[in-house]
């Protein structure tokens, strides 16, 4: 969406990105490139889906749980889904510590995460996903998860009023 990508075309021409950006299945690289501006013929896309990992940094897995690659599948998608139920989520663990990012995947992301991996979603530190928005309560989905922290990534005074309290609290 345009709230995670609308800066894109910001970025200096000077910059000499030479990257790759990860993205889902579900992601619209045209517009990627078009919010890239001077430097968007630069781009690199790789593309990752439940069950792949990346090898970023040396001692650090990281490994994609959402979405799922082959939405056809899935009897849970509707021809109005929100596309932030596809987000990207991931699991990040270095040594003893272990980091749940969530993006924007919605409550039914949440659903299909939490019947999936369980136990295995426990983490010190979750990215609360859709920047603290109501629809990112999931009493099941934190159970799990049970972090000792919580990070929510949004602008002071965004349009959206992003956290909500019931989030915060």
């Amino acid at each position: 969406d345009r709230d995670h990508m609308g800066n894109l075309q910001l970025l200096p021409p000077s910059l000499r990105f030479s990257g790759t950006i990860i993205t889902s299945p579900y992601e619209d690289t045209a517009a990627l490139r078009n919010c890239a501006a001077a430097w968007s013929s630069t781009l690199r896309f790789h593309t990752v889906a439940q069950g792949d990992t990346l090898a970023l940094l040396d001692n650090v897995y990281v490994a994609c749980l959402w979405p799922p690659r082959d939405s056809a599948s899935n009897q849970w998608i509707t021809d109005n889904f929100d596309k932030n139920r596809f987000s990207l989520c991931f699991k990040l663990v270095h040594g003893n510590t272990s980091v749940l990012i969530t993006s924007d995947i919605d409550t039914i992301a949440a659903e299909k995460l939490t019947a999936t991996y369980t136990r295995t979603l426990s983490s010190d530190i979750v990215v609360v996903p859709h920047h603290g928005s109501r629809g990112s309560l999931h009493a099941r989905f934190y159970g799990y998860i049970n972090p000792e922290r919580a990070v929510i990534s949004c602008g002071m005074h965004n349009p959206y009023g992003h956290p909500a309290d019931d989030v915060v609290k």
